[in-house]
């Protein structure tokens, strides 16, 4: 929020998530931040199942519903892994902490003394003495006279994360294009990127962030084009004329994860995705400049399309 704040950014950094375990042992939670593809229920999922030790086939993570969600501030500017995650792990931990409360009035023991396993608590060094989730959640909403003096009954926590700035990923993207001085078509032998999101929750997740991202960088440096014809009229209005690229003319990436945890966030997390599409612009910018230096060509202008590169090399071999 500060750095929105000092930025002159409307709104706020934070969000919000609310995390309930039910009576059946089952997790449930509502998050502020909406997906359109880059797996947040996934990681949020993850997330949880590694913090309260349970299945993640027990775990549901609702996002969308006005009803029931918390208010949030969107899915922007590589924030909502670390803030879905970020409010979802607060407010898990909240539950838990309740959770051991429960198990040390019960147990009789010492809450120091307390580990939280495989969906158990239970004493260390006396596996005996424990309870399951499920038996504890019970106990919190079936049983309020057993639980420790003045504890409400239930087991839901609301928790709002606020992250420090820049808590973006970075990284370096490098290629090798070769031109055809006939045509002007632009091949791509080979792309490299190594990027550091800190703690990966999902490789996967965070793979296809990347690919995604540098797909649509590289169609925005070599083909996507809004074109307009003299009268005003939009030459490139469908998908027939926009020049979106098919997989068959994307290169295969070389991806290398370095994974340095950012000490402002749980589990040490930063936001992954617009590396992709920075990272990508530039360097077809700068590979196809480079290859044409030599004709005394500027490569200066976006999209480098094999018409607009072929009519420039021709130009410059006159």
């Amino acid at each position: 929020s500060e750095f929105y704040k000092t930025a002159g950014i409307p709104g706020s950094g934070h969000d919000a998530a609310i995390v309930t375990i039910e009576p059946s042992g089952a997790v449930s939670a509502r998050i502020g931040v909406v997906s359109q593809g880059q797996g947040h229920l996934t990681t949020v999922s993850q997330a949880l199942a590694d913090e309260l030790t349970v299945p993640i086939e027990k775990i549901r993570v609702q996002s969308g519903d006005t009803a029931a969600a918390p208010y949030g501030m969107g899915t922007r500017g590589s924030r909502g892994g670390v803030v879905s995650a970020g409010a979802a792990l607060g407010a898990a931990r909240v539950v838990k902490a309740k959770l051991l409360k429960i198990a040390a009035h019960l147990l009789e023991a010492p809450l120091g003394d307390l580990e939280l396993a495989e969906g158990r608590v239970s004493v260390r060094g006396a596996p005996a003495s424990s309870f399951t989730i499920a038996q504890l959640a019970q106990k919190a909403y079936l049983a309020p006279t057993e639980l420790p003096p003045g504890m409400e009954p239930g087991l839901e926590a609301t928790h709002a994360f606020d992250p420090p700035a820049l808590t973006f990923s970075s990284g370096t993207h490098i290629c090798q294009v070769e031109i055809d001085p006939e045509t002007g078509g632009v091949t791509i032998p080979r792309y490299a990127i190594v990027e550091d999101c800190g703690t990966m929750l999902n490789p996967r997740v965070v793979e296809g962030q990347l690919h995604g991202a540098t797909a649509q960088g590289l169609a925005g440096a070599l083909s996507e084009e809004v074109v307009y014809a003299a009268d005003g009229q939009n030459l490139s209005a469908t998908f027939l004329d926009y020049a979106i690229p098919t997989a068959s003319r994307l290169p295969t990436f070389d991806v290398e994860h370095l994974e340095r945890p950012d000490p402002g966030t749980p589990l040490g997390m930063k936001g992954m995705a617009e590396g992709g599409v920075m990272g990508a612009s530039a360097a077809i910018s700068n590979a196809v400049a480079d290859a044409v230096a030599p004709l005394g060509i500027d490569a200066g202008r976006q999209p480098f399309t094999a018409r607009r590169l072929a009519q420039a090399i021709r130009a410059a071999r006159r």
